[in-house]
């Protein structure tokens, strides 16, 4: 098995806005919404050395929480921004754009836009499969921002499930032979825990370092823990386009784009018929495959993320009222996340007495002026405001600027897939093109496709049946797509414009065609071929040539019946670990470690010594990518 794999994406924290009262323009504002629907991840690649910058998503309280990855050997750890995921979607979202081809009506009127397999000897040492000691050991214990870190090797993967059990990350047998699948890869595991005291508000990404032959996505460990229809989305900084290697790679058919709003259709502020297009033509090519939204140039992120010079923080400690000091954070365009927010809530307390009163969290801090008397008392310090801000906001906005600042990084890809948890049964794997392609964006027309994919999809928008004299407005308006077939925007007036023209009732719905248009397949060479090419059923579907618009129908969340899913084993509560039995196990006195092929219970999966256990799953909830797990045990053991 290899040993590729890599921690996972996650998304967005949780709004802390509150009831509005007042014209909003502080930090506790809305700004973009925040998707709380998908996972979110960003892979920088030099050769072997892989950055991983991972949004961590949870909901629940603060003492639940937990999170289990499984990484090669002992990755180094840092803070991350969550304004770095914020300015990649912004950036890289795809729109969809129309441009009036020979019209012959008078005033064209455009819709849509505005206008134009070996082990790895780095990953984590021999693979001792089952035999030998299943001991637990403890590789690191890492403190790195809110977040207590540690990294696990284990040869045992009950052992493991006993230990992180033992210390309140609370994990299901059910999890014991994914878990094994990974030890026998020679993988380690990540554990994050918020340290004593933090909130949920201080979860901010987290940053890893290490040493693998290729981004891997693990995505087996909790198939079924995920929601149906995940979306995970994945950047990738490298020297060239980057590609999955063991999914498909999907071109989605453009009949079934929503052209009349597509300028904003697949943006932050948009409905979700653009994930359920792609969850449809990835259903429709089995399951397991990525559609391209942006691979170009990286200059794309040129000062999206920190403005060189554009903080001055000398000022700022010059501000010893605390209202005018965050109206000068507000001035010098500070982001308003969660990050900014803890820190007001640490540095400038709400008083007792305003909470006394019903006064609203958002209130307080987006209006500090208007309660003056209540901050009297606030033996408040701009210089420790300011030193954590740059700690813990302005350092790692700066470092993930510097990722698109690097010559090492020409090419930026953004992909993205849905997927249930009957679909993973293998965890992706990226590569980048060995071909040398200018990474300026252009426009896809022919299939393979290896060069760039730009944000801005154009297509042309003809007008039938116009005449000079006649209003466009009249006339029959249609879309040329790339399948072939014309989506009906506009039918045209027959009082006005006597052509022949289907009628509605003579069209299918463009939701009715198939929704994949080109499946292609990548090797880990980069090499590929198209090995499904769909543009003909598309058009036998549309006999006419023309398809009628719809709103794309909510993707399915059950499985197919022939899935058999879930698998009974996954349906297992989680074994309660007795105090003696967690004392045995550190001592090294348990029967796993007398025999280490000790018998398990058949239907638990547990050793004998906890056949006899009985729990069930405690703690917050959460999107799960990688394995992100919580409980209620919290009692903290070494």
């Amino acid at each position: 098995m290899r040993n590729l794999w890599v921690a996972i994406a996650t998304i967005a924290l949780a709004s802390f806005a509150a009831a509005p009262a007042l014209a909003c323009g502080g930090f506790f504002c809305g700004g973009t919404p925040i998707d709380q629907t998908g996972e979110d991840i960003l892979f920088a690649v030099d050769g072997r050395n892989i950055e991983a910058h991972v949004r961590i998503a949870y909901s629940g309280e603060a003492e639940s929480f937990s999170w289990v990855v499984p990484v090669p050997g002992v990755p180094e750890l840092e803070v991350g921004t969550d304004e770095l995921f914020t300015q990649l979607g912004a950036s890289t979202a795809p729109s969809w754009n129309l441009e009036v081809g020979d019209a012959k009506c008078d005033w064209p009127y455009v819709y849509g836009g505005w206008g134009k397999d070996e082990a790895d000897a780095d990953g984590g040492g021999p693979n001792p499969g089952n035999s030998g000691p299943p001991s637990v050991e403890v590789l690191a214990e890492i403190s790195v921002g809110a977040y207590e870190a540690v990294v696990l090797s284990a040869q045992n993967a009950q052992a493991l499930l006993d230990w992180l059990n033992c210390n309140e990350y609370r994990i299901a047998s059910s999890a014991l032979p994914r878990v094994q699948a990974y030890i026998d890869g020679n993988m380690n595991f990540l554990g994050l825990k918020l340290r004593d005291g933090a909130g949920t508000g201080e979860l901010t990404p987290i940053v890893m370092r290490y040493v693998a032959p290729q981004p891997v996505i693990p995505l087996v460990l909790t198939a079924v823990a995920v929601q149906p229809n995940l979306r995970i989305r994945a950047y990738f900084l490298g020297d060239n386009r980057a590609v999955p290697t063991n999914y498909d790679h999907v071109w989605l058919n453009d009949s079934r784009v929503d052209w009349m709003n597509g300028n904003w259709w697949a943006g932050p502020w948009a409905p979700q018929s653009y994930e359920a297009l792609i969850t449809a033509a990835v259903d429709e090519a089995g399951g397991k495959a990525f559609v391209t939204d942006y691979a170009g140039s990286s200059s794309l992120m040129a000062n999206r993320i920190f403005r060189e010079g554009g903080y001055d923080t000398d000022l700022l400690r010059t501000f010893t009222n605390p209202a005018e000091f965050v109206q000068q954070a507000l001035w010098m365009g500070l982001p308003r996340n969660a990050v900014m927010q803890g820190l007001l809530r640490t540095h400038i307390p709400m008083p007792q007495d305003l909470i006394d009163q019903g006064v609203e969290e958002r209130d307080f801090y987006n209006n500090l002026g208007g309660y003056q008397q209540y901050l009297s008392e606030l033996n408040f310090d701009p210089n420790a405001f300011v030193d954590d801000l740059v700690e813990l906001l302005l350092d790692p906005m700066e470092s993930a600027q510097e990722l698109f600042d690097s010559s090492d990084y020409s090419w930026l890809s953004r992909l993205q897939t849905t997927i249930s948890g009957w679909e993973m049964n293998a965890d992706p794997a990226f590569t980048f093109l060995d071909t040398v392609i200018d990474p300026e964006a252009g426009q896809v027309t022919d299939f393979p496709h290896q060069g760039a994919v730009s944000t801005q999809r154009w297509a042309v928008q003809d007008f039938i049946g116009g005449e000079p004299g006649v209003s466009c407005w009249s006339a029959a308006a249609v879309v040329n797509t790339l399948s072939g077939v014309q989506p009906v925007l506009q039918f045209p007036n027959e009082s006005k414009v006597a052509i022949d023209f289907p009628t509605q009732a003579d069209m299918p719905l463009c939701t009715e065609l198939p929704a994949a248009m080109v499946v292609e397949r990548f090797n880990e060479a980069g090499t590929m071929g198209v090995i499904a090419d769909h543009r003909a059923a598309i058009l036998a579907a549309a006999p006419n040539g023309y398809c009628m618009p719809a709103v794309e129908a909510p993707a399915p969340v059950e499985p197919p019946p022939e899935s058999d899913w879930p698998p009974l084993q996954d349906m297992l509560p989680l074994q309660e670990m007795t105090e003696e039995y967690c004392e045995q196990l550190e001592s090294g006195s348990t029967p796993l470690n007398d025999d280490p092929n000790v018998a398990t219970d058949p239907i638990t999966g547990a050793p004998a010594a906890c056949s006899g256990c009985a729990g069930s799953l405690a703690g917050g909830s959460s999107s799960l990518l990688g394995l992100l797990l919580m409980g209620g045990l919290r009692r903290r053991r070494r």
